[in-house]
């Protein structure tokens, strides 16, 4: 069952660099530049939390 969850989590994770990766393209278009790092180091923080929240989940 873990490794099923870790699997689906892995699929998700992956998903989401997907979409992040789509989000900023669209903003380059868009959006000034100070507001695409604004967004670009949450999606950062974001990455690092929850990186964090599934290695101690692993524990």
């Amino acid at each position: 069952m873990l490794q099923t969850n870790q699997r689906i989590v892995k699929d998700e994770t992956e998903i989401n660099a997907i979409l992040g990766t789509k989000l900023i393209n669209l903003l380059e278009a868009k959006a000034e530049l100070n507001e695409i790092e604004k967004v670009k180091l949450h999606i950062s923080e974001i990455d690092t939390i929850t990186s964090i929240l599934l290695k101690l989940s692993c524990r």
